[in-house]
């Protein structure tokens, strides 16, 4: 959350406040790894990649040796099929090439030089050339195409094959099962839609290409041992398994069972597959299909993980600022920092290196800053006193799915947040009890604001249309009230301190202007800032403007409407409302849309309305008793 006041925070004051300690771990003896990703397998011989570098262990696991050291990235290591040597792609040269070393350790030898991205894809058969993929020849370039790479030298063959994914070869070499379209990087879950990629076979001799998979989700990484392809699909459940087509009998069985994790990077040597489940590496015997969890050691001097002293002011990535402005509080490098505007000392208020604390938010009293923290494995709500005199204590105790920013009612005695369930909550301070206000089934509820008495919250809610409902939620009843229709965009609300209207913007404005480039039009300024009264007593924030005869007042310009405050605007003395706390705010829903003034400031495309005593804040300043 970030408040709109103006403050000078000095330079100083914060490149002190952000340098903190890493806390030093206690020497350890060699730990099970995890993490490692694209292995492969052949003979009693495993390589992995863990840390951009690539690794080797046993068959049965144990302890790892490093196979290469360079700073740049090695990846999708592929071992020979006489188990003797490793392809990859590395950057060695400062280019993504594919390379070769022995597997026992040595310099590496490029085998590629072409400016394009090379990723190696499998060996050949008979070990004397590879497989890789590239763009080089695709333009645009948004995906690859299969080349073969001779290992006596000369130039790289194009393959007939229209684009490149995961890939093997069957056993005699003349048919290839490859995924289009590629998949392997994708962090997509459960996905269904026309990118979700299928196994295909081409056949060399024939010029051919079918699919072997149908199902709607994805099916990738397939692997050609004898009469089976293995493949990894989540056609069985939530989670990606181990699949295996019968190339004799056309049928198609799931092989694993896993429910937590995903099945990742699969590959098959001449009688195993290895693969990444949950960060540990798993061998499936073949042809008996008889799976085998290993532990892998890695002996890394984890150069990342020694104490350190950082300025941690690059790493900023939330602050919000005390009432006064006398002090700004932010979340950087996962701890919680108060720095000075001018004078004193920076303060950690966390001193957490291990966990992640986000989002911090001061309390409209001063007293408190309330942010998330992973300390207990999930993201709860604590709250710290402001000064660092006393430990901080965890709000909420529930909850497994990520949760924004929070935001402080006036009183600060409540705290409202949206998750990434798409669900609006609001949370009792001292109890901890949490209470839902909405939910919706299109997006997240995250534009949101408090009334000043703390007793409504007016929200934006994504109707079907994609458009977005503004709604009223009454704390004391626990009902929303849909207060606007789906035919415009609506959204930014804002709460008059005093009571009076609830501001908003609404994408209402149609103004197309042509294009000298596009020879079509286009809207540009859509937005308009709007204000409803809460009551139907409660006038307009600013009245029209109408020049009329005033018996008496000829020659004395503006004697009717002394500084331009006409009766009942923002300039009335009685709709100033209370200024010794918060006024109670009532408001008539009934009739609230026939309520509603446009403010008189040019149409454009707004966000994140601020509204203070006669002033809205939207990008600029606007006085509204001078409007």
């Amino acid at each position: 959350m970030q408040r709109p006041n103006a403050i000078a925070v000095t330079t100083a004051g914060l490149v002190l406040a952000l340098a903190c300690l890493v806390a030093p771990r206690p020497a350890l003896a060699l730990e099970e790894c995890r993490l490692m990703r694209q292995p492969d397998i052949q003979g009693d011989r495993i390589v992995f990649v863990y840390g951009g570098d690539l690794w080797t262990v046993a068959r049965a696991g144990g302890v790892a040796a490093r196979l290469t050291s360079h700073e740049g990235v090695e990846q999708y290591p592929k071992l020979s099929p006489d188990g003797q040597t490793v392809a990859f792609t590395a950057e060695y040269d400062g280019n993504t090439d594919v390379y070769t070393v022995p597997v026992v350790g040595g310099e590496p030898t490029r085998r590629t030089w072409h400016p394009g991205i090379d990723i190696v894809g499998d060996w050949y058969p008979d070990g004397k050339a590879i497989l890789f993929r590239s763009n080089r020849a695709m333009a645009p370039r948004r995906g690859t195409q299969f080349w073969k790479l001779g290992l006596a030298g000369g130039l790289e063959e194009k393959l007939p094959l229209p684009s490149a994914g995961w890939c093997s070869w069957s056993p005699d070499g003349t048919q290839l099962a490859y995924c289009m379209p590629t998949y392997e990087n994708r962090t997509w879950k459960r996905y269904e839609g026309g990118n979700a990629p299928d196994v295909w076979i081409y056949d060399f001799a024939k010029h051919d290409s079918y699919p072997i998979t149908s199902w709607k989700g994805a099916d990738d990484w397939p692997m050609w041992v004898g009469d089976k392809i293995y493949y990894v699909s989540d056609e069985g459940g939530r989670t990606a398994n181990l699949w295996s087509y019968d190339t004799k009998d056309k049928s198609h069985r799931q092989v694993t069972k896993f429910d937590k994790y995903d099945v990742k990077w699969p590959s098959a040597g001449s009688d195993a597959i290895v693969f990444e489940n949950g960060g540990t590496l798993y061998v499936l015997n073949l042809p008996a299909e008889q799976m085998t969890k290993l532990s892998v050691l890695v002996p890394d001097d984890k150069p990342g993980l020694r104490p350190e002293l950082k300025n941690v002011a690059k790493w900023i990535t939330d602050f919000d600022l005390s009432p006064s402005g006398k002090r700004l509080v932010v979340a950087a490098r996962g701890d919680v920092f108060t720095v000075p505007a001018e004078h004193g000392e920076p303060r950690n208020l966390t001193h957490s290196p291990a966990t992640r604390e986000r989002n911090p938010a001061w309390s409209p009293d001063g007293k408190w800053i309330a942010y998330w923290s992973d300390r207990t494995g999930e993201m709860q709500l604590y709250v710290a006193p402001q000064d660092g005199t006393a430990p901080d204590r965890a709000v909420t105790k529930a909850g497994a799915v990520f949760r924004y920013a929070p935001r402080w009612s006036p009183d600060s005695k409540k705290i409202a947040f949206a998750d990434k369930t798409w669900t609006l909550w609001w949370c009792d301070v001292a109890t901890g009890a949490l209470t839902k206000v909405d939910h919706s089934e299109l997006s997240d509820i995250t534009d949101f604001a408090w009334s000043g008495d703390s007793k409504w919250l007016a929200y934006a809610w994504p109707a079907d249309n994609t458009n977005r409902l503004l709604k009223l939620y009454a704390l004391d009843t626990g009902k929303a009230t849909t207060v606007s229709d789906d035919m415009t965009d609506t959204f930014a609300p804002a709460f008059d301190p005093d009571g009076r209207w609830l501001y908003f913007v609404s994408r209402r404005t149609f103004e197309p202007l042509y294009s000298a480039f596009e020879l079509d039009y286009h809207f540009t300024a859509t937005d308009k800032i709007y204000a409803a009264s809460l009551v139907d007593t409660t006038a307009r924030p600013t009245p029209p403007k109408s020049d009329e005869e005033s018996p008496g007042s000829a020659g004395k310009d503006g004697a009717g409407d002394k500084d331009g405050k006409g009766k009942g605007g923002a300039g009335d003395k009685d709709a100033a409302g209370g200024k010794d706390g918060a006024k109670p705010v009532r408001i008539q829903l009934d009739g609230l849309l026939q309520r509603v003034a446009e403010v008189p400031i040019p149409a454009g495309r707004y966000a994140n309305l601020v509204a203070y005593a006669n002033r809205v804040r939207e990008r600029w300043w606007k006085d509204l008793a001078k409007a």
